[in-house]
């Protein structure tokens, strides 16, 4: 049981779009999902009223940030995976449900305003791992991206990202329309087809791309914990 946070405190970087898609792999493969729709715009919520529906997927809206945590340890005790889509950061009662992640992924688009604002939201998150005194894992995500060739700029932004020792997932999610027709349709990307949009299958391509390399990120942590509690032992 993993509980992943996704936030963001800049508008317009895909978040709910992404906490979706993941969460529909991991629905897809038999696995139990919660998500937590915190988002006041509750576009998931929505997604739902109009018909969407994906076997093993649960929608939670939260209405009351007050209640938010304990949303999330309901739902820990039922799911395989817990997803929450998050307001923002900047509200720090809502911030406080980050500690009880395992992972915080950060949408952002390419753009320094957006980096900049990324970076402020890692920074927070690892104020709130160090109260909380538990490792939480944080990686950016680089969202809404051409699917064409990268521009020297964006290429240069994208290494540097990763010198500064912040990690970043590999896959980015790009600007695709299938991504979009979800919510026009009300349906999963397993459950569109070329009636309903085109590059369906390049979108089903990168969601499977980005939940395999969650999957890989908190394997490695999990390696991690257990040797260092190992070396605590010795």
């Amino acid at each position: 049981m993993s509980t992943i946070v996704f936030a963001t405190p800049k508008g317009g970087a895909g978040k709910t779009t992404s906490a979706f898609i993941l969460s529909c792999v991991f629905a897809d493969k038999g696995n139990k999902v919660t998500i937590i729709d915190a988002d006041p715009e509750h576009y998931l919520t929505e997604w739902e009223k109009d018909g969407g529906r994906v076997d093993n997927l649960s929608i939670v809206t939260n209405n009351n940030e007050g209640e938010l945590i304990n949303q999330i340890k309901e739902a820990r005790q039922t799911s395989d995976l817990v997803v929450v889509d998050l307001e923002g950061t900047a509200n720090i009662s809502i911030l406080y449900s980050v500690a009880y992640a395992d992972l915080v992924i950060i949408p952002t688009q390419r753009s320094k305003l957006d980096l900049r604002k990324a970076a402020e939201t890692i920074k927070a998150v690892r104020s709130v791992a160090e109260k909380a005194n538990r490792n939480i894992l944080s990686a950016l995500l680089i969202t809404r991206t051409p699917s064409a060739i990268k521009s020297r700029g964006y290429r240069t932004m994208a290494r540097n990202i990763r010198e500064k020792n912040i990690t970043a997932f590999q896959v980015e999610i790009n600007e695709l329309e299938a991504f979009k027709t979800i919510f026009d349709y009300s349906k999963s990307l397993s459950q569109l087809n070329s009636s309903h949009v085109s590059n369906l299958e390049s979108a089903r391509r990168i969601a499977a791309m980005f939940a395999a390399e969650v999957v890989q990120i908190l394997k490695q942590d999990k390696i991690h914990n257990e040797k260092q509690k190992e070396l605590e032992a010795v």
